[in-house]
């Protein structure tokens, strides 16, 4: 009996069963090969368990039915497969001289491999060379990398192994010496540099260098790598006779055979190895076009530009070895690779029309009125009306032309705008046109500048919204002050007594508007604290009856940029503050409700309030001094001021001078009120004193509910619907006294439509450490779109 592996399969009809996840790789685990001696038949299954895991099923799911036709195929050809035999010996020949360990490596997309053979040479002159291990592995899923970098970790994988064999083989033979092979010049290139650009590319260079430090690495051509089936599969009945597996490349086997240690790109390359080196191999396997997928992969006009100088360097280096181009690319080299990107923009947007003019024939399309023609670079110009301009120059005279909608074109014109130091449009427009002339080119030059972070930052947009409509309290009969908004503003310089150089302290003002009225009510606050600011509120309620519901500003609002406010801010910030204020209002039945961060306009009622009383106390005070006394006689006369401007005739008589003010709601109107009866349509001398009152009162909310609230009904900006924030839109969030650059940037997490569905509050989440913050619609600046 001969001492050999034997390889078979036996397919059952369980086996044909075989239909989940789970027990389609409880088959494969079957296969036991742990010298990667069947590794093509192998890698096959692991390919297909790779797109099993990709279709994301569950373990006990049946798989897709495209999946389950493919697992079809696999068992079909392993019952096919007949019994692999191979001798356990690896030699067997007598009187060895010599050993040599020769190692393949190869990859693609799908798959990395590699595998080792053994190669005795006899005193006889005979020659053995036989397989001795494998090694395979699937590309990543968790990265896409490119063939060259696939070509790296296949040789990688193939040092490892190498090294690992050579250590256990060193005893029995130690003169043994090591060859390995790659059929990528550019790890070739990568392993003979001493200064190799990019971490992943570093690390594995140098872990390969330490592995094979006393082996040789060669070139040899993708037909005659053994390692190739590793990486592509094989069907299992062809295995047994595919000689290349097993034997190696037959230029093994001559005994008169020298290796040639040397690679075709050396240290002198490095300009080479800044480029794309996937496209340099399919360049100069070509030998004529660069492949179209390099135009697509970069976004800078200059990068793609030198890129693809780089590329044609290598061309022209590969086509001249005798006058080779080294050192810094020079301007014709930058020229030309501008000339072949044209070239391509235009064979891909004017083929049709180049094709007509390469056969003499005119142009009927769009671009006819540009009567355009080939030059000598087979480039398609304007062949306007401009010849006889003698001071001209050529690329002015007949501008190149570029297509519109172009990947290519937009980077050309993004470059322009950033050279110009981000100039408008019609600047940019002017400048490209001293050489290209661009089909529909203000709005293809809009297009790139209107997307321009930095000019969006400096003329950022806020989001826009229809104005709300009015909250009920606004429009609802109620007794004054019963709905109140809130604002501090200050500070004001105090005396402290009227003598010479008295001691001046600060004073804040606190304003309360009535929502249904408008009527003010004005205090003065010492200082900002929690007691100051309760018995700010105690006298309001003392003199104006107990509210239902307080509005305010959220008290972020105050942290603000001048530093005035600072103090006011920790006021509002301190949770013992927060505390007391909400213990004082829960137990008198008062609600307090804030609007959002930094939106005034959500407070515009008590806004306007403030900027009256500060309208009067600039004119009246001005930078003068007052004692709290003054001070404090002068708010109560500017509050019934304010209470008596007028809001709306009280009849349409052109003789009657009376008009309708804040002060007709709180004359006579007691603290603590109670039902009363409907006496409007009471005549006068039929009611006594006190009733007279009454319908004095219900006459003015009379007045009120019929003529000043229609004046309410339209609303005078905001007049437009538009797009509603949505969550997940990246927004610039506006901030005070911070330069427009400065401004973060920030993404909705969630939104606060209004009663009419439009929203005009978002949560939005910034900052290093994603904190959530409530802004209004006014402070976020919604990016631009971009195209796909």
């Amino acid at each position: 009996m001969t001492d050999k592996f034997l390889f078979s399969c036996s397919i059952t009809d369980d086996d044909n069963k075989l239909q989940t996840k789970r027990d389609i790789l409880s088959f494969i685990g079957k296969i036991f090969d742990p010298l990667g001696l069947i590794g093509p038949i192998v890698v096959k299954t692991k390919l297909f368990m790779q797109e099993v895991w990709k279709s994301k099923v569950n373990w006990d799911s049946p798989l897709p039915p495209n999946l389950l036709v493919e697992w079809a195929k696999i068992l079909k050809d392993l019952k096919e497969m007949g019994t692999i035999q191979i001798p356990r010996a690896v030699l067997n020949r007598p009187n060895v001289e010599s050993v040599e360990l020769i190692g393949f490596s190869d990859a693609s997309q799908h798959a990395i491999g590699c595998c080792l053979f053994l190669k005795a040479l006899s005193s006889n002159g005979e020659v053995q060379v036989n397989l001795l291990c494998a090694k395979s592995r699937v590309a990543p899923l968790n990265r896409k990398l490119t063939i060259p970098n696939l070509e790296l970790n296949g040789a990688h994988l193939l040092a490892e192994l190498s090294a690992k064999v050579f250590k256990s083989l060193l005893d029995r033979y130690p003169k043994i010496k090591v060859i390995l092979y790659t059929d990528s010049q550019i790890v070739l290139a990568w392993l003979s540099s001493d200064n190799v650009k990019g971490t992943y590319v570093s690390n594995r260079v140098r872990d390969i260098k330490l592995l094979t430090e006393d082996f040789a690495w060669s070139h040899i051509k993708g037909v005659d790598n053994p390692a190739d089936i590793l990486t592509r599969g094989i069907t299992p009945n062809k295995l047994q006779d595919y000689q290349l597996w097993w034997h190696g490349p037959s230029f093994l086997s001559d005994s008169n055979f020298q290796q040639n240690i040397a690679t075709s790109i050396t240290h002198k390359d490095k300009e080479l190895l800044k480029a794309d080196v996937q496209n340099v191999c399919q360049l100069h396997q070509n030998n004529s076009q660069i492949n179209d997928s390099i135009f697509n992969k970069y976004t800078e006009f200059n990068k793609l530009q030198r890129v693809i100088a780089l590329l044609l360097r290598f061309k022209h280096n590969c086509q001249n070895p005798n006058n080779k181009l080294v050192g810094s690319i020079s301007p014709q080299e930058l020229n030309s690779s501008k000339l072949s990107i044209i070239r391509h923009v235009q064979s891909v947007a004017f083929s049709k029309e180049i094709d007509l003019l390469r056969k003499g024939h005119s142009i009927t399309s769009h671009m006819s009125s540009l009567h355009p023609f080939l030059d000598s670079n087979s480039i398609l110009r304007v062949g306007g009306r401009l010849q006889n301009a003698t001071n001209l120059a050529y690329d002015k005279k007949y501008p190149v032309i570029l297509p519109k909608s172009n990947n290519i074109v937009y980077m050309l014109i993004k470059k322009e705008h950033l050279r110009l130091l981000h100039a408008g449009a019609k600047l940019v427009l002017g400048s490209l046109s001293q050489n290209y002339w661009l089909l529909n080119g203000i709005r293809e030059v809009k297009k790139v500048v209107h997307k321009c972070i930095v000019c969006f930052r400096n003329k950022a947009v806020a989001a826009k919204q229809l104005m709300g409509s009015l909250p009920s309290p606004r429009i609802s009969m109620c007794r004054p002050f019963q709905v109140t908004g809130i604002d501090f503003c200050g500070p004001f310089d105090i005396k402290v007594a009227r003598v010479r150089k008295p001691i001046i302290n600060k004073g804040y003002i606190a304003v309360f508007v009535c929502f249904s009225t408008k009527a003010l009510h004005i205090e003065l606050v010492s200082d900002l604290t929690t007691a100051a600011f309760l018995a700010c509120l105690q006298r309001f309620i003392a003199r104006r009856g107990l509210p239902s519901y307080i509005y305010c500003d959220n008290a972020k609002t105050f942290k603000g940029a001048s530093n005035k406010l600072k103090e006011l801010y920790d006021l509002f910030s301190k949770k013992c503050h927060v505390n007391d204020v909400e213990n004082f209002c829960s137990t008198n039945l008062i609600k307090f409700k804030f609007i959002p961060s930094y939106s005034p306009e959500f407070g515009g009622l008590w806004e306007a309030g403030v900027k009256s009383v500060k309208y009067h106390i600039k004119r009246v005070i001005g930078s003068l001094s007052l004692t709290s006394e003054e001070f404090n006689t002068i708010l109560t006369q500017i509050e019934a001021i304010l209470n008596s401007r007028p809001l709306l005739p009280m009849s349409r008589d052109v003789s009657d001078l009376n008009y309708l003010t804040p002060g007709h709601f709180l004359i006579g109107s007691p603290l603590t009120s109670y039902p009363e009866l409907d006496l409007t349509n009471q005549n006068n001398n039929r009611l006594k004193i006190w009733d007279l009152c009454c319908k004095i009162k219900q006459d003015f909310w009379k007045l009120w509910s019929k003529d000043y609230l229609t004046t309410l009904q339209n609303r005078p900006k905001w007049k437009h619907d538009h797009v509603n924030l949505k969550e997940g839109d990246l927004v610039i969030v506006k901030q005070k006294d911070v330069p427009p650059l400065s401004w973060p940037m920030g993404r909705i997490v969630k939104t606060f439509p209004g009663p009419d569905g439009r929203v005009r509050v978002a949560e939005v989440k910034m900052g290093p450490n994603n904190k959530i913050y409530v802004r209004s619609y006014t402070k976020l600046c919604p990016l631009p779109l971009q195209d796909d």
